[in-house]
Order: C-alpha cells, then structure tokens, then sequence
C-alpha cells in the first residue's frame, strides 16, 4: 500500500471513529452491506465462470480486430 493509501486510510478511520452512535451504526451497517454485496457478486462471477469453464476461448488479437481496434 503507498504511503497516500496509507493517510487516506487512517483519515477514514478517523472520521469512522469520531461519528456519534447512531451514525456509527448507520456507517458500519452500510459497510457490511457493502461487503455482502461484493461477496454476492463473486458467488455470481464464480457460478458464472463455473457454468462457462468448457466453452472455447477466443484469442484477445482475434476480439481486438473484430472490432477493429488492431
């Protein structure tokens, strides 16, 4: 982690910290939505690639001129 991500964390952290209760509460309930959200989209990128696994790949250069960016 670079040294800004580091400051930008504790000022976070800070802020977090310094909220009364019930905003306290109101922030870290947003939080774990938040990460239940994410966990939900990996199940579903994971049942995704799952359901796909066999299917053939196409090459990147292959996409790439079909869409004439190459």
């Amino acid at each position: 982690m670079s040294p800004a991500q580091t400051l930008e964390r504790e000022k976070a952290a800070g802020v977090f910290l310094s909220l009364d209760d019930e905003n306290f509460d109101r922030a870290a309930s947003y939080i774990r939505y938040l990460a239940e959200m994410e966990r939900l989209e990996d199940k579903e990128d994971i049942a995704y690639i799952e359901a796909h696994k066999d299917e053939p790949s196409v090459p990147l250069s292959d996409v790439l001129k079909r869409l004439g960016l190459e």
